[in-house]
């Protein structure tokens, strides 16, 4: 039983990541757009 919830954290935090990542992606090109510069900012801070 622990195996099997140790995996699904596992996937869980996988998922969660990939989510993050890609609202982060999302963010910096919707910030780019606003404003370059601190689109740039953001990308080295993230």
């Amino acid at each position: 039983m622990s195996s099997d919830s140790t995996g699904s954290v596992l996937s869980l935090v996988m998922i969660a990541e990939a989510n993050l990542a890609l609202n982060v992606v999302l963010f910096c090109h919707k910030a780019q757009g606003d404003v370059q510069e601190s689109g740039g900012q953001l990308r080295v801070f993230l």
